[in-house]
């Protein structure tokens, strides 16, 4: 069975770590929705890690609280009560692609060991 993707307005409530952040979506009708969002196709340093405090100030620089984005919805994550989707900027800006340009994140599919940005990170 193919998971059926869905699109939301959605507002900024809290970056969790470099790539989870907290929305409420707008489900339509008044209903909303309060969800985590893991970043769907990256990894991003964890904030224990070397690089992981500029990593997480970078997506908040990106999409502070109070931003309201588009999320695409990708599938239900590994860990309860969180989905991977995809966040984008009313200009057009998706944010993870935006995080690995950045080399702030590298491209990930889950799979395999968790591959790690450089850090420091080239300039």
């Amino acid at each position: 069975m193919t998971a059926q993707l869905y699109t939301y307005r959605a507002t900024v409530l809290k970056v969790e770590d470099a790539d989870n952040i907290v929305v409420r979506a707008d489900l339509g009708f008044d209903f909303t929705l309060k969800i985590s969002v893991r970043l769907d196709g990256i990894n991003a340093r964890e904030d224990e890690e070397p690089g992981g405090p500029e990593a997480l100030a970078h997506l908040v620089s990106l999409c502070p609280v109070g931003t309201v984005l588009t999320l695409r919805s990708v599938k239900r994550d590994k860990f309860a009560g969180r989905c991977r989707g995809r966040l984008v900027l009313d200009d057009g800006t998706d944010i993870a692609k935006q995080m690995v340009a950045d080399i702030y994140a590298v491209p990930w599919n889950g799979r395999g060991p968790r591959p790690v940005p450089p850090w420091p990170r080239p300039v």
